[in-house]
């Protein structure tokens, strides 16, 4: 092996870049991007390769040559090759022995949650995608090339481990090999998390729930809220993100910044609310045992409620429970799909109407209450409302509404305020509260069908729970089964559930039906799969067919194909799809896809794609450009785009790329960027540097960092070679003078001036004038004063230069 050949790292990297290419040739800056070595390194190590005989180099002929630097192409020679080879094979060889003495990493416990290092999240992310890659076949990586339209080297690195591949290589790979890219993506969105944060961010919901805890009560120990409340918010919080669990992990850059926003918006509205003067000694103790009363009391609010919340409209009825629940009004607006006009407006009338409603007889008890507080108010001198209101901390038109016996009973913060702004003691008063507070004497009995009536599953719950927790199971699970008997379709389900685990699937399959005789969904999906199991698919089958809906048309697709019974499928969604539906013609292809009658599906989603629905288009658009007809999907991605549609200009440009036709490509993804979203400008930056146009990738990465992107400033430097520093400096100050800020705009100007581009300094400050900063006028009229100045004297009269 000849001496001048030193096998360092960079040069292992290099030489690895050229056995991945499997003899093709491969240009300078693409070994500089797959190695991560700067070019400064590369193409002497290149050159020097050359002229030792290892490597042959070709400049780019003419007439295949585009805009931008020629590109010079290099290849292994014979000679290369063997001594390629050997390099290599004592590298893999020597790795084992160099390892030894770390502990190994193979198979780790993945406890979510838990500590985890940048280098094992990618090496457990690179396991999953070979996993992918052996589930389609384990294509080769010419295979992959010929499906992706990515060099062998460019996939080879993907499946190195040495990084996460980027966005564009990871969809074309997933997509080749048959997976779910939204899925996949995902799954990358988590990984930059985990690296970010240095914890293992798992993808289910159930696995991130103790994670989520904790951040959200790290981010309430800086609140200063009671241990309880922080519990609260904290479950409110999971409970948010259990629902949108899919759309927060796929479109949430940063999962714990989006956690602790949530957390600080709760307890700001919880520290709105009034506090409890009164120490918690002074309340009465609980008993330790559960008391029927507090039971009953419980359900009993929660019935009346429920009458109160009949008597208004659907709408109005939701506003009402969201806003008692705690939502602030512009997320009840959109929830309810209502402006907050119009909540505010529901809310008032419901006020109104409730109000006149709980008109009713009250109880001698709370009668004698009332009579207190009027005495202690004549006493006083009878105060006017208002000043009691001031001195309470209520609003006087509550303070009226319950002196007037027109409200509920109150709470007792509220009436300890009122009886000491009326010179009152507080224990007649808390004697007087609690007698009022016991409701009226019943069967204990008709507490359990109270609860079940009310048909407010929280209050079951609550129930059942209470009893379980008191020791009395057997009187927990009459909750549910008293319930069910009532109607409770929930309630059916629970009962099932039980049943079924204590392994009576007979009477839990008669829950089942009669719930989903009654209608819910979820207690027919139940039923299903209590039927699969016991292998009695066809009584569902039957089943679904005589249940209407797209929904249950899908079910028992489903169905139809787990039994083989694919021509039945088909025919249904042909039935479906005659009608013209462009919903039933893509189930359809999709159907015919799966049954492995390509030609019918590609024919079902031209169809589809004919009018116009974007995800017919995309689709179709995928299956042409896997069978070699790439400018028909083409045509086909540019109409999705045309239409606004931002996930098919993405993948047009990735298309247009892998076919080669690099400026169609940078222009669309110029369309991408202009229409929002950071990661196109970033991948349009990646494709302009890659193509040689370094000035329009350097203005490129400004907007990137701009907008945020992690690795803007990285290239920025290694493009400009500037420090660091001074780019993270120059993007913070961008920032912040975008918000306003008047001395950022003049550290801004003052840090472009100093760098030499005085032209973006006073752009930045006309700007700022332009916009009402006086301070930014005020340094612009001064800069322009200078330099007049300066140019109005002759050289012999510059200042420091005397005669």
């Amino acid at each position: 092996m000849p001496s001048a050949v030193r096998l360092t790292n960079a040069t292992l990297d290099v030489l690895d870049v050229f056995a991945s290419a499997a003899g093709e040739p491969v240009y300078g800056l693409q070994i500089a991007t797959l190695t991560k070595r700067p070019t400064g390194t590369v193409y002497p190590l290149l050159t020097r390769l050359e002229k030792v005989g290892w490597l042959e180099g070709t400049w780019e002929s003419a007439g295949h040559r585009g805009k931008g630097p020629r590109r010079r192409y290099y290849r292994l020679t014979s000679q290369g090759q063997e001594h390629v080879t050997i390099a290599l094979r004592k590298r893999d060889r020597d790795r084992p022995a160099a390892a030894a003495s770390t502990p190994p990493v193979q198979n780790p416990a993945r406890e979510p949650g838990g500590p985890v290092s940048s280098d094992l999240v990618v090496a457990e992310f690179t396991g999953e995608l070979r996993a992918l890659r052996a589930q389609a076949g384990n294509p080769s990586l010419r295979q992959l090339a010929v499906r992706t339209y990515y060099s062998p080297a460019a996939l080879s690195e993907a499946f190195s481990g040495r990084g996460l591949p980027s966005e564009r290589l990871l969809e074309a790979i997933v997509w080749a090999c048959g997976g779910d890219l939204s899925e996949w993506a995902m799954r990358r969105n988590l990984a930059e998390q985990s690296i970010r944060y240095g914890v293992r961010i798992p993808v289910r919901f159930p696995d991130f729930y103790p994670l989520g805890m904790r951040w959200a009560l790290d981010a309430l120990a800086r609140v200063g809220l009671s241990s309880a409340d922080d519990e609260d918010i904290a479950q409110e919080t999971m409970l948010t993100a259990h629902q949108r669990w899919h759309d927060v992990v796929s479109t949430t850059p940063d999962l714990r910044r989006w956690v602790t926003q949530q957390v600080a918006r709760r307890a700001q509205h919880m520290r709105a609310l009034p506090a409890d003067p009164l120490p918690e000694a002074d309340e009465p103790e609980n008993p330790a045992v559960l008391t029927v009363p507090d039971l009953a009391d419980d359900v009993v609010e929660r019935f009346a409620v429920g009458d109160l919340l009949k008597q208004l409209d659907t709408r109005t009825a939701q506003v009402v429970y969201l806003r008692a629940a705690g939502f602030p009004v512009k997320d009840i607006a959109e929830l309810v799909q209502l402006t907050p006009v119009a909540v505010h407006g529901r809310l008032g009338r419901a006020r109104h109407r409730l109000r006149v409603a709980r008109m009713e007889p009250i109880s001698p008890q709370y009668a004698e209450y009332l009579k207190h507080l009027v005495r202690l108010r004549e006493r006083a001198g009878m105060p006017t409302l208002r000043d009691i209101a001031a001195q309470v901390g209520y609003s006087h038109t509550h303070i009226a509404t319950v002196l007037d016996g027109r409200a509920p009973l109150p709470s007792w913060d509220f009436t300890a305020r009122l009886v000491r702004t009326l010179g009152g003691g507080a224990d007649a008063a808390r004697e007087l509260w609690i007698e009022a507070r016991q409701p009226e004497p019943e069967d204990p009995d008709s507490f359990t069908d109270l609860a079940a009536r009310t048909g407010d599953t929280f209050a079951l719950w609550k129930l059942a729970d209470q009893l379980e927790r008191a020791g009395k199971a057997d009187q927990a699970a009459g909750v549910w089964r008293t319930a069910a008997a009532l109607g409770n379709t929930y309630a059916m389900s629970v009962m099932a559930d039980l049943l079924e685990r204590g392994g009576d699937t007979a009477e839990a399959e008669a829950w089942l039906r009669r719930a989903a005789e009654a209608g819910d969904g979820e207690a027919k999906r139940e039923l299903t799969r209590l039927l699969e199991k016991t292998d009695r698919a066809g009584e569902a089958i039957q089943m679904w067919r005589q249940t209407p809906g797209t929904e249950a048309k899908r079910e028992l697709t489903r169905l139809l194909e787990k039994t083989g019974r694919i021509n039945e499928a088909v025919q249904l969604w042909q039935q479906a799809a005659a009608g013209g539906g462009i919903q039933a013609i893509m189930e359809l292809a999709a159907v015919l896809d799966r049954a492995g009658r390509a030609e019918e599906a590609t024919s079902m989603w031209r169809q589809a794609a004919a009018g116009g629905n974007r995800t017919a288009l995309k689709t179709l658009a995928s299956r042409l450009a896997r069978a070699g007809q790439v400018e028909q999907a083409c045509a086909h991605l540019r109409r999705a785009a045309d239409a606004g549609d931002i996930s098919a200009m993405r993948e047009l440009a990735v298309l247009l790329e892998q076919d080669g036709r690099v400026e169609e490509a940078i222009e669309t993804w110029r369309r991408a960027a202009d229409a929002g979203g950071a990661s196109a400008l970033r991948e349009l930056a990646v494709l302009l540097e890659q193509a040689g146009f370094i000035d329009e990738a350097i203005e490129t990465w400004h907007r990137a960092a701009d907008a945020g992107v992690d690795i803007a400033q990285e290239a920025l430097s290694r493009l400009e070679r500037k420090p660091i520093s001074i780019l993270r400096a120059e993007s913070a100050l961008h920032r912040a003078a975008s918000a306003g800020d008047s001395l950022a705009i003049l550290g801004l100007a003052d840090l472009l001036s100093a760098q030499g581009r005085s032209r973006e300094a006073e752009e930045v400050l006309r700007k700022a004038a332009v916009e009402g900063d006086a301070v930014a006028a005020h340094a612009l009229a001064d800069r322009q004063r200078r330099r007049e100045f300066e140019r109005s004297l002759l050289p012999d009269q510059w200042p420091g230069e005397g005669p």
